[in-house]
């Protein structure tokens, strides 16, 4: 799905998308929506570099509905350079009763998932907990 949309806004890279870490995924409510921000990695179908993409997907509708579910928002090649979640610095930022809106930061993952730099992600820019679990293993 992801790929899809990349493609999509991207007519002259073909990537095949190679793996995702499950629990690399956060499942987070901003709003009344729900989001999913990942990394996933993909093989440029051209040179068979292997790539780390970006997703945010946001959950539509209602899922029982045939036109509901998730779709994606944004998706585009990150690399280490790239900005990761700020999830364990918001506190240390912003104290415990913290209150703002940082467009261009997410405060739902963990620094390891790397996000592109912009305005492109639409939710995890509130400055707040959102009590996400971050249960993954390095």
């Amino acid at each position: 799905m992801a790929l899809v949309f990349y493609h999509e806004n991207n007519p002259g890279d073909h990537y095949e998308f190679t793996h995702l870490r499950l629990n690399d995924v956060y499942d987070f409510m901003d709003g009344k929506v729900s989001y999913l921000h990942m990394n996933f990695k993909a093989t440029n179908a051209a040179t068979g570099s292997e790539v780390t993409f970006f997703a945010e997907l946001a959950l539509e509708g209602d899922v029982f509905d045939k036109h509901g579910g998730y779709c994606t928002t944004t998706c585009s090649i990150v690399d280490d350079d790239c900005v990761g979640g700020q999830k364990e610095e918001w506190y240390n930022k912003y104290g415990s009763v913290a209150n703002g809106y940082d467009e261009h930061s997410c405060y739902v993952c963990a620094k390891k998932i790397k996000h592109p730099t912009g305005k492109s992600c639409k939710g995890g820019h509130w400055i707040k907990d959102y009590w996400v679990d971050d249960s993954s293993v390095e």
